[in-house]
Formats: C-alpha cells, sequence, structure tokens
C-alpha cells in the first residue's frame, strides 16, 4: 500500500508539473488574435452590430488565467450615426488556475477603463439599443431552462480582489425631446469582494444636463454586505453626497445623505432604515435655505409594512423670496406607515410649526396602485393672523377696527378619490372661525367643478374695511383712465364651474344691516347667476338675482332686485348717517347692460324700476316754505319766519321710469300730502349725468296739513319747478310772473264772481246768504259758470 501510495504521489506530481508546464508553453504556442475574426463574426450574428478590436488580445494561463483586450468599438445601428454605440480602452479579468481545482474562484482585480456608452432616442422614439433588447427576449424559455438545468454546482468559495471602472462616459441624447445628458468621469471602485463579507465601494461621477442646464457631482460610498444565499442585503455607514449648479437651480444646491440599510429580498422584502440624516441646502441670490431629515423607517414582515415612529424635518428659510426679514424656520413630524407594495400610506400625527402657525392632522391613502383614495382632518388652533402677516413680512391694509384678524382657526375633515375623471374630494364638516364670526359647512370638488354649503352666524365687514377717511377706496387723482378700466375678469371667470349656497344669520356693510340671508351661486360655461333672500330688511323683504354672462366677447349683465315693505328711514340713517326720506317703501327693478367699465355700463343700460312711499317725509326741504320764500323774494317782501321743520311730507311717493341707453324717463311721479300733491316729468341722462326734469306742485289746502299758512292765493295754481343740468349741483327754476298773473286772475275772478252773486241776489229777491254757497237757481249756476 505504501509503495501505491508513492507511485501516485509521484503520479499526481508528474500530472502537476504538465499541467504547469502547458500553461506556461500554450501562450506561446497559441495565439489569441487569430480569433479575433471569429469573435467578430460571432457578434455579427448574435446582435447585427459591427465589432472592432483595434488591439491584440492579451493572453495568460499560469498562474492567473486571464485575458487582456483594448480598443473595443461597437457600432450603432444603422440610422444612428458614426458614432459607435459602446467603445472600452482597456478591460482585463484573470482568475487564478490552481484554486479552480478546489471548486474556488479567486479573481483579479477586473479592469475597466475608458468605456463610454451613447445612447440615443431618434425623432421618431426609436432607440438604438432596441434591437439588443429584443435580441435578449428572443431567447426561449425552454433554452433558458435547460442551461439553468446544466449550469455547474454553485461555488464553494468566490474572492475577487476588487473592482476597478474608470473614466467612464455615458451620454444621451433625445432628438424627439431636444433632451440631451451626460455623466463624465464615472468611477466605480470596490475592496475585495467574497461570499458572504462586506465589501467597501465608491461610486462618484460628474453630471451635466442641456435643457434646463445643470451641472451635478455625486458620491457615494459604503459597505455593502451580502449574505451566503444572496437574500440579505445591508448597507453600512452609507454616505451619499450630491452637489449642483445651474439655470434650473438659479443658484447651488447640495445634498448628504447619511444611513445604515439592512433589505431582505425575500417575499415579501423587508426594510430597515436606521441613523437616517438628510441634510440639503440651496444657495440662490434671493432664497437660501437649510434642512435636516432624521428618524428610522423598518418594515413589519408580517403585516407588510414600512413604519416610523417619529421623522422630523427642520428648515430655515431666508431671502428676498421668503417675506420677512428674519429667516423663517419650519419643523414638521410625523409618523408614517406604509405598505411594502406601495398600495397604501398613512401619516399620523401631522405636526407642523412656522410659528406663529400652527398645524395638526392626519392623512391617509389607499390603493395608491389603481384609483387612489385618500383620506384625513386637520385642526389650525388659535392663531393671530397679524402676527402671521408680520412674520413673513406682509403689510396688511389698515382696517376699521384695529383688533379683527386676531383670532383665526380652522377645522376639516376630507375624503377623495383620483379617478380618470379627475379629483373628487369633499371636506365635511368644515368649521372656522374669525373672530367672533362662525362659519360650518361643507364643500366639494368634482373634476373641475366646485360646490359649498355654508352656514356664517354673523359678519361685520365694516369692522375688516378701512378706516373712515383714510381714503383707501379714493380714486387716484392721476389715474383718469381708471374709469375705463375693465373691471370683470372675463378670461378667469369663464373657466368656472360652482354650484353653491351660503346661509348668514347676521351681516352688517357700510352700516347697512340685514339678517336671515340666504345666496345661491351657479357658475357653467360663462354663465354666473347669483339668487339673494334677504328675511329681515328694515322690517321689509329683498329677493333679487344677478346673472352676468362671459361667454361671448362683451359682458351681459342682468340685474332684478324687488324690495317689499321696507323702512327706508332707518336703512338711510344706517348708510349714511341721515335719514333723509322715510316712510314705508316697496322698490322693485329690472335693469340689462354690457361691457366692462364704468361709461360702458351707463351707455348700455336698458330696463324699467318703479318705487312706492308710503307715510313718510323728505327731510332737510320743505317745499311748502321753498314757495313762501320764493314768492317774498319776487314780491320784494321778508323772508317769512316759521317753525315748521325741515322736511316735506307726504302720505303716498309713488312713480316708475325706463331706461334706454342710459337715459331715464320718468312720467308719472305723483306725491300727496296733506295741502299739496306734487307731480313730476323728465329725464335724468346717466351718461352725461345731467338732468332734464319738471316738479310741478299744487296747493290744494291751506286750512290744514304741513305748511299751508300763507299760500292761501297759490291754492289750485300748479307751481312748476325745473331741476337742469348737473344732476351733483341741479339747477331750480321758478317762472314766478306766470304763477303770479295766474293768481291774480284768480283773484279777480273771484272777486267778480262774488259781485256778480250778491246782484243776482238781489235781483231775485235773495237775501244775505251764504256766499260760498248755493242758491240753487239755475240762471244763477249758468252766470257762475261763464267764469270758471
Amino acid at each position: 500500500m505504501r509503495r501505491l501510495l508513492k507511485y501516485l504521489g509521484i503520479f499526481i506530481g508528474l500530472l502537476l508539473i504538465l499541467v504547469i508546464g502547458a500553461a506556461l508553453l500554450l501562450p506561446q504556442v497559441i495565439d489569441p488574435n487569430q480569433y479575433k475574426d471569429q469573435i467578430i463574426a460571432q457578434v455579427k450574428e448574435q446582435t447585427g452590430r459591427e465589432l472592432e478590436i483595434n488591439q491584440d488580445i492579451g493572453l495568460s494561463l499560469f498562474p492567473w488565467i486571464g485575458a487582456e483586450l483594448g480598443g473595443l468599438r461597437l457600432h450603432n445601428p444603422e440610422g444612428f450615426g458614426r458614432e459607435p454605440f459602446m467603445a472600452v480602452e482597456q478591460v482585463s479579468v484573470k482568475v487564478k488556475l490552481l484554486p479552480l481545482l478546489s471548486k474556488q474562484v479567486e479573481v483579479s482585480r477586473i479592469v475597466l477603463d475608458g468605456a463610454q456608452i451613447n445612447l440615443q432616442v431618434d425623432e421618431n422614439g426609436r432607440t438604438n439599443w432596441d434591437d439588443l433588447a429584443s435580441a435578449a427576449d428572443e431567447t426561449a424559455p425552454e433554452e433558458s431552462a435547460a442551461k439553468a438545468a446544466d449550469a455547474p454546482p454553485p461555488l464553494q468559495d468566490l474572492r475577487i480582489n476588487g473592482i476597478d471602472i474608470t473614466h467612464a462616459q455615458l451620454t444621451w441624447n433625445d432628438a424627439s425631446s431636444g433632451q440631451s445628458a451626460d455623466i463624465k468621469n464615472l468611477e466605480i471602485t470596490t475592496g475585495e469582494i467574497r461570499l458572504g463579507e462586506p465589501v467597501d465601494l465608491r461610486v462618484r461621477f460628474s453630471a451635466s444636463n442641456q435643457a434646463p442646464q445643470v451641472d451635478a457631482e455625486f458620491e457615494l460610498t459604503t459597505t455593502v454586505a451580502f449574505a451566503p444565499d444572496i437574500k440579505q442585503l445591508s448597507l453600512k455607514g452609507l454616505v451619499l453626497e450630491l452637489s449642483a449648479t445651474g439655470q434650473a437651480i438659479g443658484g447651488s444646491a447640495a445634498t448628504r445623505l447619511a444611513a445604515n440599510i439592512e433589505a431582505g429580498l425575500n417575499q415579501p422584502p423587508t426594510l430597515k432604515l436606521s441613523d437616517l440624516s438628510l441634510d440639503a441646502t440651496l444657495d440662490r441670490p434671493d432664497l437660501k435655505a437649510q434642512a435636516k431629515l432624521t428618524g428610522a423607517i423598518a418594515s413589519d414582515q408580517s403585516a407588510g409594512l414600512l413604519r416610523s415612529e417619529a421623522l422630523r424635518l427642520e428648515a430655515e428659510l431666508s431671502g428676498h423670496a421668503i417675506p420677512g426679514a428674519d429667516p423663517v424656520s419650519i419643523t414638521l413630524s410625523t409618523g408614517l406607515e406604509a405598505a411594502m407594495d406601495g398600495s397604501r400610506v398613512a401619516l399620523d400625527p401631522i405636526k407642523l410649526d412656522a410659528a406663529p402657525l400652527q398645524l395638526s392632522g392626519r392623512l391617509s391613502a389607499l390603493k395608491l396602485t389603481e384609483s387612489p383614495e385618500f383620506s384625513g382632518g386637520f385642526t389650525v388652533p388659535p392663531t393671530d393672523l397679524r402676527a402671521l402677516a408680520a412674520r413673513f413680512g406682509i403689510e396688511l391694509p389698515p382696517t376699521a377696527d384695529p383688533e379683527v384678524l386676531k383670532s383665526f382657526q380652522l377645522s376639516l375633515e376630507l375624503n377623495g378619490t383620483q379617478t380618470g375623471e379627475g379629483l373628487q374630494l369633499e371636506i365635511s364638516p368644515l368649521s372656522a372661525t374669525l373672530d367672533d364670526s362662525k362659519l360650518n359647512g361643507k364643500a366639494g370638488v368634482k373634476g373641475e367643478h366646485i360646490s359649498f354649503d355654508l352656514e356664517l352666524d354673523q359678519l361685520d365687514a365694516d369692522r375688516y374695511l378701512p378706516p373712515a377717511g383714510s381714503g383707501q377706496d379714493a380714486p387716484a387723482a392721476d389715474e383718469p383712465a381708471a374709469e375705463n378700466a375693465e373691471l370683470i375678469p372675463a378670461d378667469a371667470l369663464r373657466g368656472l364651474n360652482i354650484a353653491g349656497a351660503i346661509r348668514i344669520g347676521a351681516f352688517t356693510v357700510a352700516q347697512v344691516k340685514m339678517n336671515q340671508i340666504r345666496l345661491d351661486l351657479t357658475a357653467k360655461d360663462g354663465k354666473i347667476a347669483l339668487d339673494q333672500q334677504i328675511g329681515g330688511f328694515y322690517q321689509g323683504r329683498l329677493d333679487g338675482r344677478f346673472e352676468l354672462n362671459v361667454a361671448g366677447d362683451t359682458p351681459q349683465i342682468t340685474l332684478t332686485e324687488k324690495l317689499a315693505r321696507f323702512q327706508v328711514g332707518p336703512l338711510l340713517a344706517d348708510a349714511t348717517g341721515s335719514d333723509t326720506l322715510t316712510g314705508s317703501a316697496l322698490f322693485n327693478t329690472d335693469l340689462r347692460t354690457a361691457g366692462n367699465s364704468i361709461p360702458a355700463f351707463k351707455q348700455a343700460l336698458n330696463g324699467n324700476l318703479d318705487f312706492r312711499f308710503e307715510n313718510g317725509a323728505v327731510k332737510g326741504f320743505n317745499l311748502a316754505k321753498f314757495i313762501r320764500d320764493a314768492k317774498a323774494r319776487i314780491k320784494g317782501q321778508p323772508i317769512p319766519e316759521t317753525d315748521q321743520p325741515a322736511q316735506t311730507d307726504f302720505t303716498e311717493l309713488s312713480g316708475s321710469a325706463t331706461i334706454t341707453d342710459g337715459v331715464l324717463t320718468n312720467r308719472d311721479l305723483t306725491a300727496k300730502s296733506p295741502f299739496l300733491r306734487v307731480t313730476g316729468d323728465g329725464s335724468i341722462n346717466l351718461v352725461q349725468e345731467t338732468l332734464n326734469y319738471t316738479v310741478t306742485a299744487l296747493i290744494v289746502n291751506t286750512s290744514q296739513g304741513q305748511g299751508g299758512a300763507g299760500l292761501q292765493e297759490l291754492v289750485g295754481i300748479p307751481i312748476p319747478i325745473r331741476l337742469s343740468e348737473s344732476w351733483t349741483a341741479p339747477k331750480f327754476s321758478i317762472n314766478w310772473e306766470k304763477i303770479l298773473t295766474e293768481a291774480a286772475k284768480e283773484k279777480v275772478k273771484d272777486k267778480a264772481e262774488e259781485a256778480i252773486q250778491r246782484k243776482i241776489q238781489e235781483k231775485l229777491g235773495g237775501g244775505s246768504g251764504s256766499q260760498s254757497g248755493s242758491s240753487g237757481n239755475p240762471l244763477e249756476g249758468a252766470i257762475r259758470g261763464l267764469f270758471r
């Protein structure tokens, strides 16, 4: 046996000597370059591409089996220019011979230098790698299965001394979109690679993009470890750094990510991300920003979820792009729960702090891979809006009440879906408080359609308007064209699609008080309508409708208002501070106009209106005193003194008007009081702001009623008062010569009648009967009629 073992050892030794000798002699005998043509032909057969090998192929067999190639060029398919699809300056790889006998593979450093890949897309969207992808897909499943079955048993050990990829470059040119990008100086370097052992990895490159223009530097370092079954991956000490400059950024930006990552590649996969730290900076002339994200993320394999108890983002913003002089600090924290298959995600709780603004809430989304559904809720605690505006450098306009805008809070719940028809969102319930006003209701979005149903308890709008005398509403004196400025943003309004209602318990604006209000708004296809119902309007009611049609080139406006039995005195007292007109009133309008400026509105105004006032007075103007004073001046008499109030009482005041192309015409103005009757007839030109109107007063009773004394001689005499010129400063005129002449004629007629009456009574045997009565004699009546 010992001799047998001795001979066997001698045989194995001789065999090893022969193998080593062959490994040393074969490279001297065999020239691998004589196989270039076969290699080129095989590549042509498999890919249809031309391959160039411009340098000699180097071959070694002992102690390393290896090859070294250089000057490789793989050409583009036809139609993609003369530049090669891929070029490699040098590639070399060697495997140690003797360890192969024990199924151990030891590879020297794999070197790939000067690789260049040119990716192209033509104007029709065809790429220069389509043919390579299709060739790979043509491999029959049966063939792949057979190769897998014939595969050698797994290696007992694999060791690669490292990989060096240097001076690599990748270019991208898309003729269909005009996009182009480059990756230059790509370097990938590893430490020793062994099965089950950690491997140091470093990747770095420069990148540039043309539209928009961006230049970037990228570097990644980490230690990669695979489990022996290659189903577990870990990245320890991962550091990724990215910096960029260019027009798209407007300055420079930098990002640094540090973390430890563990991933399971089984099904379902697992992930654990710990010691996460993401730092980002942005430096632009108008904006400087710093942000930091910290936290940890881990997977729950049994539930198929990724979870994070606390992700925290801290940011600081400054610069001209951020309102406010001081840097703005923002802190956002949230808990994360996401499905590993990407189907759903939840953020709960969400907390945002951008002092003095705070927000808390939750948000979740389902069916992200199908038709996403999301829900959530948000709350803004009481917030001082004035302090918030000041924090962000926003100057709020002055308000009549300086204490408003100091308390705002919001609460809402939302549910929605995203389908092929667009976003469908419902906000319900919705609750908001601003100072003393509380709003409740709901709102929704369905594609382009917006709906709402809201209820506001009360609002005093005057508190939010500019203070009296501030001049905020006065037009600028150096803007003469302001009157012709367009008032209606027609283009923006055409796209509105709205239907909603709002109910208001009490509302005050310009000191006018209203209660029990309902407003219904609809807008679609450029047609906008607002219906108004005010159940409490100064002891009366208001119903109206405003329509705006911007579907065409010229906006069309229609206004219909009906005011029933309201008290005009308190209304004017609140609105103007003086109840110059009192009484119970009815007022109806039906108006139409067109255009987009005040002059155009006036010129195109058409329609009609009517009104009726009962048991009221016109204050500030005593018609009886006006007539007495004017008569005294004509006669050269002193102005009579009176203690009568400066007002004209009436039991009824009514009229109607038509408006044609901006000219209002009234023919039936009627006013009645205990001592006079007033009628009116004329027109008002709204375009030129002038009037041509005549008010005729007829004194019917001087023994009673307001101001009758002193006007006995004018009883029954029409007194026309003409108003003319500008309506802001009208000119009054009365033809007193004609009026007094008529009064004198009436006086002479009355005296003649009295004298004739006495004569008739004497001739007919009458006594001293009543001068005002009638004796009943037919002849007397006939004679009296001659003077009527």
